[in-house]
This record gives C-alpha cells, sequence and structure tokens, in this order.
C-alpha cells in the first residue's frame, strides 16, 4: 500500500475517534500519552501498510491501549522503559536520616585511611609479577591480555588473580582484626 494512502486511512481512522474509548483509562498525563500512543500505533499501522497488509480497527485501538497504559510495556522506540508518567517511577523524597548520610557525614575517616594503609602494604609485600599482573588488571586489561604481556597462560592468570583475591580477603579480615582488638584496648 502506498504510504500516502495509508497515511490517509489512518487519519479518517483518528478523525473518526476510534482511539477516545482509551482516554477513560488514563489518569496521568492522558494527552501526553494518547499522542505517544497514536504515534507508536502509526508507526506500527505503517510498518504493516508497507507490506501491503492492513490491520484491523480493533487490533489498532487494542495496540493503543495497551501503548497507554500498560506501564510493563516500552513506551517509546528504542527500548527505554524510562517514561517519567510511570508510577514505578516515582519515588519518595528521604531525608538525610533516612538513608544513612547522616552516619556517613559524621564518619570518623580513621578507618578508611587506615585500611588504605594496608591494602598499600599488602600490595608492597607481593612479588614484582603479582604486582605488574594486579597494575594491567586495574588498566582494564582482559586475562588473555595480562597473560600475553606477562608471557604466561590464560589460565594461569585467572588463577593467580583468584589466588591474589583470596589472600586480599583473608589480609583485610586480618588487619580488621587487629584494628579493632587495637581499637578495643
Amino acid at each position: 500500500m502506498d504510504m500516502q494512502v495509508a497515511r490517509k486511512l489512518f487519519d479518517q481512522k483518528v478523525r473518526k475517534g476510534i482511539f477516545n474509548p482509551v482516554n477513560r483509562h488514563l489518569s496521568l498525563e492522558p494527552e501526553d500519552r494518547m499522542q505517544t500512543a497514536v504515534g507508536l500505533v502509526w508507526k506500527l499501522y505503517a510498518e504493516h501498510a508497507a507490506d501491503g497488509e492492513v490491520l484491523d480497527d480493533a487490533l489498532l485501538v487494542h495496540a493503543c491501549r495497551l501503548r497507554a497504559i500498560d506501564w510493563s510495556r516500552h513506551l517509546g522506540p528504542g527500548g527505554s522503559k524510562k517514561d517519567i508518567c510511570d508510577p514505578r517511577n516515582k519515588q519518595e523524597r528521604l531525608t538525610l536520616e533516612d538513608i544513612g548520610y547522616a552516619r556517613w557525614l559524621k564518619h570518623d575517616p580513621t578507618s578508611a585511611i587506615t585500611s588504605a594503609l594496608d591494602l598499600g602494604r599488602w600490595y608492597n609485600s607481593l612479588e614484582e609479577g603479582d604486582q605488574e599482573l594486579l597494575e594491567l588488571r586495574v588498566r582494564g586489561e582482559t586475562l588473555k591480555g595480562v597473560g600475553r604481556a606477562l608471557g604466561k597462560s590464560t589460565s594461569w592468570v585467572f588463577s593467580r588473580c583468584k589466588k591474589l583475591g583470596e589472600e586480599l580477603a583473608q589480609y583485610a579480615d586480618a588487619s580488621d582484626g587487629e584494628q579493632y582488638a587495637a581499637a578495643a584496648e
């Protein structure tokens, strides 16, 4: 079907008011939601018209209703579900105390500084090859890339990273334990 003919037929449907019953289901931003829904239904109609298929009016109204009121469906082209009118996107205003910022703002940074110093101490205790491996990973290098740079296999790099992670976890637990024990005294 020719696009001009399709546009004219669709325009006649809109002017006849076949989509008007959908309005009664809309509570938030009814005019905007209807315009968006009718626009998306036009796109659907045009795509099918280009293939020579004429969609039934009842199907068009149903598609319009789904696009206008069903919050779980995409409203915009491109797959974005970020619709400002969606009640699921409404959030209550929280105070600092509600989200814990008040505690964070009062937080003593000593433990974070001590933790950073402990991490530096752990890093400096590593062999040069392990330090190079970690530097490459921090820069975003893949396991395969690290293996090429160090002349090792990818599986060796993976297992070494895993072992270093386990060592760091043990070191962190030990240093936290020492820190808490010292704080308790």
